[in-house]
């Protein structure tokens, strides 16, 4: 069986990659492949990968805060760039307006602010395995 393969995209400005790395190596160890695509990358760089890769998940690591609206641009493209149906996973600095936001029928899955990677990765695996069992 191949693996499940996950991008992960550091989004904001500063350099608070513990999470991001916690995450990366929680996923690995529960047999992911990871694409980092590290810090920086626009919308449509992201999407870009999103489209040339063979992945099961997008991963938007927030490294500080941003708006909803860059954000809802973030996942939307993400989520219009390739056809396998691929989930996106918002982590990071998720304020309390990110979490009450009305999102499309494709909303993306949030995970708290001080929720453990080990936890995210669970669920992360939970859906993507479930989603493949269907």
């Amino acid at each position: 069986m191949k693996p499940l393969r996950m991008i992960l995209a550091e989004i904001g400005d500063g350099d608070h990659q513990r999470g991001p790395r916690n995450l990366a190596k929680a996923l690995r160890d529960k047999g992911f492949e990871i694409i980092p695509l590290g810090l920086g990358m626009s919308a449509a760089q992201v999407a870009q990968a999103a489209a040339q890769e063979d992945i099961d998940g997008i991963c938007l690591w927030l490294i500080s805060e941003c708006s909803v609206e860059t954000l809802k641009g973030y996942v939307a493209q993400s989520q219009a760039n390739f056809e396998n149906g691929a989930s996106v996973y918002l982590c990071g600095e998720i304020t309390g307006e990110l979490q009450r936001e009305k999102w499309s029928d494709a909303a993306p899955v949030i995970f708290a602010k001080d929720e453990s990677a080990s936890d995210m990765a669970l669920r992360i695996e939970d859906q993507l395995k479930g989603r493949a069992a269907n």
